[in-house]
């Protein structure tokens, strides 16, 4: 798995460096991936893979909200635009690590602290990581590897 990630890190180096277009996600239909934690693991990722700080933000906002087209200036601070804002203690530009998450969240018009945030990743993470949950995930799992090895046969 460590080779792969590698080739895979490298290979994600090489798109950006060759001015390709990436995108970034929450993988929210991932099964064991907390959506929002995952999109911060993934920004280490690609930071890991040599692309600069302020390429990865503009990913992740701008890019990423131009490319959904669902709402005029998602992913932007502008007037009008809607506010969905994380709020740092450092700047995120300078240095960023998952487990120093934002110090706050603002979402729907509403300010979440750093402690209730924890309090709702604690939540999710014990959903995602919850028996029933993961049971059923790995069984679907497994039911999707056997349609794509027999499929592709």
């Amino acid at each position: 798995m460590e080779d792969a990630l590698h080739k895979k890190m490298k290979l994600t180096k090489k798109l950006f460096d060759s001015g390709a277009t990436l995108f970034l996600g929450t993988d929210t239909q991932q099964p064991f991936s907390v959506p929002g934690l995952s999109l911060l693991h993934e920004i280490e990722l690609f930071q890991e893979a040599d692309i600069p700080l302020p390429s990865l933000w503009k990913m992740v906002t701008r890019d990423a909200g131009r490319a959904l087209k669902t709402l005029k200036g998602l992913g932007e601070i502008t007037s009008g635009a809607p506010a969905d804002l994380l709020v740092w203690s450092k700047n995120p530009l300078h240095h960023f690590d998952s487990r120093s998450l934002s110090e706050a969240v603002i979402a729907d018009g509403k300010l979440y602290l750093r402690s209730q945030l924890d309090e709702m990743l604690k939540h999710w993470q014990d959903h995602f990581r919850g028996f029933i949950f993961d049971r059923v995930s790995t069984f679907l799992a497994g039911v999707m590897i056997k349609l794509i090895s027999t499929s592709s046969q």
